[in-house]
């Protein structure tokens, strides 16, 4: 019965562990872009700033965001500001009216870089709203070999920092394993030690019985005869 008790937890652990696996995985997917916003001057109404909202914290590396102009003039000439999962980029306000292109590319939780682009439409008043998604710039492209040198070590420093890895769990499966199976063997040596001992006692308890019938038989012939 224990026996079958030990082997139905180490079960249970090794399921514990599987499901505990299985949620951690998804950690491992690249992050994804959640929500992009327009900031305008509460003063003025004019668009000065992009926000962007990611699904997990970005890196401070390879963060780059690009906005320009009918005459391919770069709006965003300050430099994105990075906390956590939210990057912010000022503009060069007061924007004219007109179309701009925007493109940004940043660097995941897991080290690879992701990008997307939309085109803002800014009005005569200063207003200015997202009206579609454009393609990517051409310059990323071109740095597209020296981001991934650059992420590459980024990619395995991410993995490694994780606050327990897959192959981790693994090991303390197969610990958990090992000593329940460890236990098992244990608990069944001494349930025969235990069953050894008892015929051992059980061997003696009837010596000991019929060495005293013996000699009880003997001590009544002895008797007899010197009635005789």
């Amino acid at each position: 019965m224990k026996l079958q008790k030990l082997a139905a937890l180490g079960a249970a652990t090794l399921a514990a562990l599987g499901l505990t696996v299985g949620a951690a995985s998804p950690a491992l997917a690249h992050d994804e872009l959640i929500n992009t916003a327009l900031e305008v001057d509460s003063a003025t109404g004019e668009l000065n700033a992009l926000a962007f909202v990611f699904s997990n914290d970005i890196m401070q590396i390879g963060t780059e965001i690009i906005v320009t102009d009918a005459t391919d003039k770069n709006v965003a000439t300050a430099a994105p500001e990075v906390s956590g999962p939210n990057v912010r980029q000022p503009l060069d306000a007061p924007l004219a009216a007109g179309a701009y292109n925007a493109v940004w590319r940043v660097v995941s939780s897991d080290g690879h870089p992701i990008e997307g682009g939309f085109v803002i439409e800014v009005a005569e008043d200063g207003g200015a709203e997202i009206t579609a998604t454009s393609e990517n710039d051409p310059r990323f492209a071109d740095e597209s070999e020296a981001t991934e040198g650059e992420t590459g070590e980024l990619t395995t420093a991410a993995r490694e920092q994780s606050s327990f890895p897959a192959g981790g769990w693994i090991a303390l499966a197969a610990v958990v394993v090992v000593g329940v199976g460890t236990i098992a063997v244990f608990a069944s040596r001494g349930r025969k030690k235990t069953a050894s001992a008892q015929a051992a006692t059980d061997a003696a308890g009837v010596g000991t019985a019929g060495a005293g019938a013996s000699a009880g038989s003997a001590d009544n012939a002895n008797q007899g005869g010197a009635a005789n």
